[in-house]
């Protein structure tokens, strides 16, 4: 019995380490739902969440994957350093969409960034997992 309550207490440990990410996920699948749902595309939500999602959700990601939590970055450095990656990444991606067939509107540049930050998640998700 205290086997399997060690188990589940080292489980939710292990969940924990991972709530950035889930919680950036989390962020990314609202902003896409509020986008293509029609109910939803014309309520203040959709700006709300339009906005945290491009200008924290892309940078942060990429600072999960390179950066691992017990460095020396602190929460502050990781979200002005996630601010500035953010920025870097719509300019990128709003840079290699206008030579692509597909024009470059915000549904493309939505798509393009949210598989850039589920991309980054799983990167992050693993180097967690590796670095136990």
């Amino acid at each position: 019995m205290t086997r399997l309550l060690y188990w589940n207490l080292e489980m939710e440990v292990q969940i924990w380490k991972y709530r950035d990410l889930a919680l950036l996920i989390a962020l990314t699948c609202l902003t896409i739902i509020s986008v293509a749902v029609p109910v939803l595309s014309q309520t203040l939500l959709r700006s709300v969440l339009g906005v945290l999602f491009v200008l924290f959700a892309p940078g942060y990601a990429l600072v999960s994957a390179l950066f691992q939590p017990n460095s020396d970055l602190n929460l502050l450095d990781r979200l002005a350093i996630s601010f500035g990656l953010s920025i870097a990444a719509i300019i990128i991606m709003g840079f290699g969409l206008s030579f692509t067939p597909l024009r470059l509107n915000g549904t493309d540049l939505l798509l393009s960034l949210s598989g850039l930050v589920f991309f980054c998640c799983i990167i992050a998700f693993y180097r967690r997992y590796a670095s136990q």
